[in-house]
């Protein structure tokens, strides 16, 4: 597996022969809180992540994102779209602000369960009342991520329903909007897991694959760069550059011929 200054290094490396034009790309957050796992991302951090994006792109809604993959629109310059997946109360007590401050928009994808912890040191939850408060600034979406955050892929017809119908009904009752995107727990999914988010009326789904959004990519298998503790400022900022699009086939090409 490759890590630290290797992948920065073999990052840098394909950025300077593969060159760097105007893209699309997602980043994925899940928490700022100064906690110590690999999905925290400490808050001083996180701003001065916010100051380079707002320097060097153009930040954007996912309605932007999906318009641009569906080929509706073409690019003059990078885009990004900020998303935070599960709902911790981080995101209204430490990213929220930070948004504010700089006027930057975003989407929360909420496990709707409030009251249900989580694997990340069970952190504590959004209440109604801070949803709707985000909601009402307008910077912040909140779109589908289940009611329990479960493998979609495990789930009966009519679980699956509940799963994500559910959580778009709960978010219906937080903001009084409808939701129009999925982003599939813990990434987990398949062709049928695809197929019944379009059924149920879902116009995207989010995953947790790596890389760029292109024209006329599947809107169901939409892809992510994650953004964690782990990761140094320099690779921060090679990974929202084109060439992290090349790298990541260069790597899958390297481990199919393992």
């Amino acid at each position: 597996m490759i890590r630290g200054y290797t992948k920065i290094i073999l990052l840098w490396l394909t950025r300077v022969f593969v060159g760097e034009k105007p893209h699309v790309s997602v980043l994925m957050y899940h928490s700022v809180s100064g906690g110590a796992t690999k999905y925290d991302v400490p808050l001083p951090l996180f701003e001065r992540q916010i100051e380079f994006l707002i320097e060097h792109y153009k930040i954007i809604h996912l309605d932007d994102v999906v318009s641009y993959a569906k080929g509706e629109r073409e690019l003059k310059r990078t885009e990004i779209a900020i998303t935070i997946d599960d709902g911790y109360l981080d995101t209204y007590t430490n990213i929220f602000p930070i948004l504010k401050k700089y006027k930057i928009p975003a989407a929360v994808f909420l496990t709707s369960n409030l009251d249900k912890k989580n694997k990340l040191s069970n952190i504590d939850r959004l209440n109604k009342e801070q949803i709707k408060e985000m909601h009402d600034s307008k910077l912040i979406s909140f779109e589908v991520h289940g009611r329990d955050h479960l493998n979609l892929k495990d789930l009966s017809r009519e679980k699956f329903k509940e799963e994500l119908g559910g959580c778009r009904e709960d978010i219906i009752s937080y903001t009084g909007k409808i939701p129009k995107y999925v982003a599939y727990a813990s990434g987990h999914r398949n062709k049928e897991v695809e197929d019944g988010v379009k059924s149920l009326g879902f116009e995207a789904g989010f995953g947790i694959t790596e890389g760029v959004i292109n024209k006329e990519d599947n809107l169901y298998r939409l892809r992510r760069v994650q953004i964690d503790r782990t990761m140094p400022f320099i690779l921060f900022v090679l990974r929202t550059k084109y060439a992290m699009q090349s790298y990541n086939k260069i790597i899958s090409w390297f481990r199919g011929k393992k």
